[in-house]
């Protein structure tokens, strides 16, 4: 299997995530044609996220159209008022949208950004990535720091780093919490 690496983008510039969303690494555009021509100096399919009768639904049909997936792949998810501006819809190769049920219209940016990568990593593992534990680790570091914002998440953070093996941070073991009273 070939390695792929998932590309993110949003209105406030472009990343690489490869590992999780808490890993992407980001690099400023200043402009979506500065974005796009870099996409595609580095080899990047850029598929957009878009409503439309042009869009192919990220469901179990549109698997067999949209999979495998690119080697690289550049995914771009528009904010909720505008959308995937009309030059990036134009440079995109696909269009793609969730599917929604109920009285739903759209997800917000970050409720779409998670599912749509969530089901290219379920559909494509690999593009999970393969970082190393010391990078893995400093990754984290970084990641904790910033969601300190108080002496008490600070607290949190620092329970946390001490987890880690050898100065490291260690990942959660099991996100899942144990019900109490509950076998």
């Amino acid at each position: 299997l070939r390695r792929r690496r998932l590309f993110g983008f949003s209105g406030f510039g472009w990343g690489l995530g490869a590992y999780a969303l808490s890993r992407t690494l980001t690099a400023k555009a200043a402009t979506t044609k500065e974005c796009i021509e870099t996409l595609r100096a580095r080899g990047y399919a850029i598929w957009a996220s878009e409503l439309s009768p042009q869009a192919v639904c990220m469901d179990a049909r549109g698997k067999e159209v949209l999979t495998p997936l690119p080697p690289k792949l550049a995914v771009v998810i528009g904010n909720e008022a505008l959308g995937v501006t009309q030059e990036m819809l134009e440079a995109a190769d696909r269009r793609v949208y969730l599917p929604m049920f109920g009285f739903s219209e759209s997800f917000n940016l970050s409720v779409a950004t998670a599912l749509i990568l969530q089901r290219l990593f379920d559909w494509c593992p690999e593009a999970r990535g393969d970082l190393d534990e010391a990078r893995k680790s400093s990754i984290r570091d970084k990641w904790y720091s910033n969601l300190a914002t108080n002496p008490k998440v600070t607290a949190v953070i620092d329970a946390w780093r001490a987890r880690g093996q050898a100065g490291g941070v260690a990942a959660l073991d099991d996100l899942r919490r144990e019900v109490r009273g509950m076998t």
